[in-house]
């Protein structure tokens, strides 16, 4: 992780980009308790150094906090799970945000991929450096071009957490189909939600403070 400076940083993102911060603030704040689940010690050094305005949404809900860390849980499980099934793969974290997990698990020999937007790939390089086993690539994910730099001679397991519910649903079955295409071993890992949530988005506690939708 590059080094805190001390003068704050001021990042202007909107729409589902600016989601990021929900779950980078529920890291963070998890990692502070006695009795963390999750330690991830890079979104508290990344939120010390991030200046915000005075806002609702410097707070996140008890549910959000429950749910957001269960999910990292289980999707670290399913990468280990994978990693230690596949040592020489590749792993394609669909829509990154400020997710650390290229930093926080162990990955051995596997070649990491972050794709997210040009604007939210330009904040992470505020404070992660590419390495030769971790490429950061800015493109959509719906920008198909991203998976020609992606190796197509070994298994391969793309991940996506908290970004799917955001767009709609003939979107990601394309993507998912193009996946199948020109990967020949490849698996899946994301969540989903409920058309119930989708149709009361602007009842979640955190969601209805962005411009973000569920779809």
């Amino acid at each position: 992780m590059k080094q805190s400076v001390l003068q704050k940083i001021k990042i202007d993102l909107t729409g589902v980009p600016e989601t990021l911060f929900i779950t980078l603030r529920i890291r963070a704040i998890e990692t502070k308790r006695t009795d963390a689940a999750v330690k991830d010690l890079y979104a508290v050094e990344i939120l010390k150094q991030i200046e915000f305005n005075e806002s609702s949404k410097n707070k996140v809900s008890t549910a959000s906090q429950t749910g957001t860390i269960v999910r990292t849980i289980i999707l670290d499980e399913l990468i280990n799970d994978f990693l230690h099934r596949h040592p020489q793969s590749v792993v394609v974290n669909l829509g990154c945000g400020l997710d650390a997990r290229c930093k926080r698990l162990s990955l051995n020999d596997c070649q990491w991929f972050d794709i997210d937007v040009k604007e939210t790939i330009a904040v992470r390089r505020k404070f992660f450096e590419e390495t030769p086993s971790n490429k950061m690539i800015a493109k959509s994910m719906f920008d198909y071009s991203w998976m020609d730099e992606v190796p197509k001679d070994r298994p391969a397991l793309f991940i996506s957490e908290g970004v799917m519910m955001y767009f709609e649903e003939k979107d990601i079955k394309a993507l998912f189909c193009e996946i199948t295409k020109r990967f020949k071993s490849a698996e899946i890992a994301f969540d989903t939600i409920s058309q119930w949530a989708v149709k009361n988005h602007k009842r979640h506690p955190d969601v209805k403070k962005y411009n973000a939708p569920f779809k």
